[in-house]
Order: C-alpha cells, then sequence, then structure tokens
C-alpha cells in the first residue's frame, strides 16, 4: 500500500470534497481517499499494482479540479 498527499485546487466546499472522494472510491486499486477544501489537500491510499499516481491528476481533472503538487508518503 502507498500513501499520496496531493495539493488540490478550486475546491471551495464540502461538496467538492465529496466530488473528489466519491470519484477516486470507484477506481480499482483505491483504498481510501479524503478531502480537505479548507487546506487544499487530498490524501489516498492506494495498492501501487493497481493504481498509480500518475493517473491521479487525470481523474481529479475529470471531476473539474486541478492537483498542483503531490508528495508520495511512506
Amino acid at each position: 500500500m502507498q500513501k499520496i498527499l496531493a495539493e488540490v485546487k478550486d475546491m471551495y466546499c464540502y461538496h467538492c470534497e465529496e466530488d473528489i472522494v466519491e470519484v477516486l472510491e470507484k477506481i480499482d486499486g483505491v483504498l481510501l481517499a479524503g478531502a480537505d477544501f479548507k487546506h487544499n489537500r487530498l490524501v489516498l491510499a492506494y495498492d501501487e499494482k493497481r493504481f498509480s499516481k500518475t493517473q491521479l491528476s487525470d481523474i481529479v481533472t475529470s471531476v473539474g479540479f486541478t492537483v498542483t503538487r503531490v508528495l508520495e508518503k511512506p
């Protein structure tokens, strides 16, 4: 299992958080997703055999938001 901490811009409310989390949790390989609009953060736990962090930006963009930075956590 790997973890990602990402900065996401354009989140303005709890509904924005829910939109991102709902889409990510439907993706094969995503184990846990959480978003915080107040701090523009997204946390993601995933199975690196079924999900790649390179997919994250495309998925978040498809919901109308922008990933500005991705940090992989140990």
